[in-house]
């Protein structure tokens, strides 16, 4: 590795992804002897962290003219053989920079479906697999496994269409939808150490969470007082207005919808009907040809970068990609630029104190739990490790019998 072929590899990443020159805001990138010197076009506080983002990993740009078919890792081990969507081969990396990796070869399967990737490590099929759910949690507390759990920084919430036309571009309505909403149950039913939402960011990120005063919570005589507000009233067990009843679409798109199936209980049960609906993935959650729903499934790693900037400005600043929604307040604009141009650490964390209550105030989105990031191996992989970020997994320290 060397500064040119560093810097070539962040050109490539800036070239190939408007995401990250936007965020990074670079002017141009020049080498001196074993240094690179960065020229932004304006302060631009975050940009250390977000050259940590994965989008930013260092590759050697001769090697990338196939990477759709034939992709390149960095780190401890080296890629044989790719099968899309399916598996991945690869062997020891012997020149890695960090010491000799434990393993000589290592195969990563693609399995979606928590109780297939549950049966896979019971049939000695796989030696280690992440995110294991409630269901399944059962089957490995015992001494034929390890058990590895770590508080996570990933949130699970629901989007908003706030669309003109949309039932919940009413504010009244969307905040009595909010307090429809049980997320202590919700965690209860998950199960597996999941923590109740009600927040931008989960407790383990350290932003404030047990100081904010208003997070999301249940309350139904408060949703019943909105939603007469908005000019509905009850009529047996549905909320009507006009003679309509009040009706929610839920875009849903991953394997695992235990958590959407009990909100559509709940909210039928306080008078509001949502039909679940299946769309391809999260890019189609409130975009194209599913404009029609009102809500839809999403979940973020909130600190990829150890900032919580990158998070914030891309699903809640005006008019980015990843806000399907189309929420937009003024306010918070301005508290994003704030961010750009402040170095200091705790006015940081200030700022997202502030931007995490409007978000709340204004219901954003529906902020539902965090799960906990989870690892189960056999007993003969030693020295693996769960990381709150699960990107993460696969270090040269690990080890197999």
């Amino acid at each position: 590795m060397t500064p040119d072929m560093v810097k070539a590899s962040i050109e490539r990443t800036i070239a190939n992804s408007k995401r990250s020159k936007d965020a990074i805001k670079i002017e141009s990138i020049t080498v001196d002897g074993q240094n690179l010197i960065f020229k932004t076009i304006e302060p631009n506080a975050h940009l250390l962290a977000d050259l940590t983002e994965p989008a930013f990993v260092i590759v050697d740009v001769a090697d990338t003219k196939d990477m759709e078919n034939a992709p390149i890792l960095t780190g401890p081990y080296k890629i044989v053989k790719h099968t899309k969507q399916e598996e991945i081969q690869l062997e020891q990396h012997k020149e890695y920079w960090g010491g000799t990796p434990g393993l000589d070869t290592l195969t990563v399967k693609n399995i979606e479906d928590n109780s297939k990737r549950a049966m896979a490590l019971q049939s000695k099929e796989v030696d280690i697999i992440q995110k294991v759910d409630g269901a399944n949690r059962g089957l490995f507390e015992n001494k034929d496994y390890n058990l590895l759990e770590v508080a996570g920084v990933r949130t699970h919430m629901l989007q908003i269409n706030m669309k003109e036309g949309s039932p919940l571009a009413n504010t009244m309505v969307r905040a009595a939808i909010s307090y429809m909403i049980d997320y202590e149950g919700l965690a209860k039913a998950l199960g597996n150490g999941a923590i109740p939402g009600g927040a931008t960011f989960p407790p383990t990120a350290n932003l404030g969470f047990d100081s904010l005063p208003n997070k999301q919570h249940l309350d139904l005589a408060k949703a019943d007082e909105l939603l007469k507000q908005a000019g509905y009233t009850k009529e047996g067990d549905v909320y009507t207005k006009d003679g309509q009843p009040l009706q929610l679409t839920m875009g849903v798109w991953g394997k695992d919808t235990v958590s959407y199936e009990k909100i559509q209980s709940d909210l039928k049960a306080a008078g509001v009907q949502v039909e679940l609906k299946r769309v391809q993935s999260a890019d189609d959650v409130l975009g194209g040809a599913t404009d029609n729903l009102t809500m839809g499934e999403n979940n973020w790693s909130t600190l990829t970068s150890n900032d919580p900037f990158r998070f914030l400005s891309a699903l809640f600043a005006t008019g980015t990609k990843a806000n399907r929604g189309e929420y937009s307040n003024p306010r918070v604009d301005a508290l994003l630029d704030k961010m750009t141009n402040t170095f200091d650490a705790e006015e940081r964390r200030n700022i997202t104190k502030e931007i995490q209550n409007i978000l709340i105030q204004d219901n954003a989105a529906y902020f539902l739990y965090y799960p906990v990031s989870s690892v189960v191996t056999s007993k003969r992989v030693h020295n693996a490790q769960a990381f709150p970020i699960d990107y993460y997994l696969m270090t040269k320290d690990i080890t197999v019998d």
